[in-house]
Parts: C-alpha cells; structure tokens; sequence
C-alpha cells in the first residue's frame, strides 16, 4: 500500500492506495505539533502494509520557524544542523 499525507494548517490529509483502490483521510491539524496530524490520521487508516510512504508539509516556512522550533527539529531528526544553521543566519541577518 502506499500512502501520502500532507499537513495542512486546518486538517491533515491521507491518501492510500493499493493500486485497485482509493481510500482517503481528513483528520483535524494541530499546528504546533504536525507530527501529531500525521500520526492521527495513519491511525484512522488502520492497520495495513505500508510500502511506501511520503509525507509533505504545507504549514508556514520551515526558514521563519524560531530558533527554539530549530533547535527542536534538529534534535527530533528533521532537519540537519547545517540546514539548521542556514536558516537561523538567514533570519538574523533580516533582523
């Protein structure tokens, strides 16, 4: 099965599909925490075979988060410390 997901501001979508059919998702967001729309609605989908998996994001530019918000998902694995670090100049150099 395959399975993509894009988090929105308001709901997070689910889409899955095993090549004869269709099913799809819509699960509230939770903006300070996107992970956790994503994770609801995988749950809503139910147990199944997991081929692949994409995931997108569609919450505010990831270059404008703060620095805490940075430092977070460079800890949690979502972002590297180069990219991190790219991000956090960029800001305080438009300070």
């Amino acid at each position: 099965m395959r399975v993509g997901i894009e988090v929105g501001g308001t709901f997070t979508d689910l889409v899955a599909g095993d090549g004869s059919r269709v099913e799809v998702i819509k699960v509230p967001s939770t903006p300070a925490s996107p992970d956790k729309g994503a994770f609801a609605s995988l749950e809503a989908a139910g147990p199944g075979d997991i081929v692949t998996l994409a995931v997108g994001g569609g919450f505010g530019d990831p270059a404008k988060r703060s620095a805490e918000r940075l430092r977070e998902d460079q800890a949690d694995g979502i972002i590297s410390a180069d990219r991190a670090a790219s991000w956090a100049s960029s800001r305080i150099a438009a300070e």
